[in-house]
């Protein structure tokens, strides 16, 4: 890992905090979360390549992440954090996505398909990602965010999952002569 490398993952990363807080599309975002994951994909990719190295720094990650209620930012070492909280809020996005989608009647199965990625997302987090972490939760003085919680992220892969099968329906019904505005 070079500075140049480390340098790039900080410019990203701000740049990821500057889209998520602005008014910009759902698809634009999406970009953004995107290319920063790409980035904290050769990371950890990296880290697990070569022998173990002694760190002048530690990176410390805080999020206030996309379902959670208070104004208050978590704090972890864990890369893994990182990537659970990155995760979670690209398949938010994506539904975000869909969401606007499904007020098409010609992008309904778009809608359907973004809301199966959501789910997806969730369900790797859930099965993947959280037993992974290093710090787990008790760690912490904090309570931990929903994020990292897999009964919730459970629940979020069950809903994107059914909002998936109500675009299926409702593109039926579509199809049928009906309205997209009947569920």
């Amino acid at each position: 890992l070079t500075n140049d490398f480390i340098s790039a993952l900080t410019q990203k990363r701000i740049a990821l905090i500057r889209e998520l807080t602005s008014n910009s599309n759902a698809d634009i975002k999406l970009l953004t979360v995107d290319e920063y994951l790409k980035l904290l994909h050769k990371l950890l990719y990296s880290l697990n390549q070569q022998p173990p190295v002694a760190v002048n720094g530690v990176m410390s990650f805080e999020w206030n992440g996309p379902i959670t209620s208070n104004e208050e930012y978590y704090k972890s070492n864990d890369l893994m954090y990182e990537m659970v909280m990155v995760m979670h809020t690209k398949a938010v996005i994506h539904s975000m996505v869909a969401s606007n989608y499904s007020m098409q009647a010609t992008s309904i199965a778009n809608a359907a398909q973004q809301f199966i990625y959501s789910a997806n997302v969730m369900d790797n987090i859930a099965n993947n990602l959280l037993p992974k972490l290093v710090n787990r939760p008790s760690n912490h003085k904090q309570q931990p965010p929903p994020e990292l919680q897999a009964n919730v992220c459970n629940a979020l892969t069950n809903y994107f999952k059914s909002s998936a099968q109500q675009m299926t329906i409702c593109k039926a019904l579509i199809k049928e002569g009906g309205s997209a505005h009947l569920l």
